[in-house]
């Protein structure tokens, strides 16, 4: 079991580590604000406050300060790598170029003001997003493939024409 509604300001991952399991910091705290990972691990990085697996390129944990790497160290969101964090301090949420998947549950029940994905994103799975607000509407570049009819929930838009844009994805 991991870390549960902490009130962990920052994570540190020493070098000696070189397996961190599955939702290990699912729902760790909304106080987290920093990540870093020790000098000479050779698994794990911590870049823009993410903790990103370099071996699957897989950001597993972010903070209410993220802001996701746009070097290609990130391929993918991890689950519940947001869940339940207040992400509102930041205008947009900015998903790079290089993320092709955003898989279940990884922003849900978060606070969002808008979102932006860059074109690159592929696939976002169910319930990514559920739980969420948004303001305004939101892009969805040519790149996207498919989303899960679950991820945004069911009172995520300020928009209401926004579920039309959203089921046209639905695979």
């Amino acid at each position: 079991m991991g870390l549960f509604q902490t009130s962990l300001i920052t994570l540190r991952i020493p070098s000696t580590v070189t397996s961190i399991g599955d939702r290990a910091f699912n729902n760790i705290g909304i106080a987290l604000s920093t990540i870093t990972v020790a000098e000479g691990n050779p698994r794990y990085a911590a870049n823009g406050n993410c903790l990103i697996d370099l071996k699957t390129k897989t950001l597993l944990q972010g903070t209410r300060r993220t802001v996701i790497p746009n070097d290609g160290s990130v391929e993918t969101i991890a689950s519940y790598a947001f869940y339940g964090i207040d992400l509102r301090e930041h205008p947009v949420i900015t998903i790079p170029a290089s993320v092709r998947t955003i898989q279940p549950y990884a922003y849900k029940g978060s606070y969002i003001r808008r979102m932006k994905f860059e074109e690159g994103i592929q696939t976002i799975g169910k319930d990514a997003f559920a739980q969420c607000n948004f303001e305004g509407t939101i892009q969805f570049p040519e790149s996207l493939q498919s989303i899960h009819k679950t991820a945004f929930g069911t009172y995520a838009f300020d928009d209401p024409a926004m579920w039309d844009v959203v089921e046209s994805y639905w695979k």
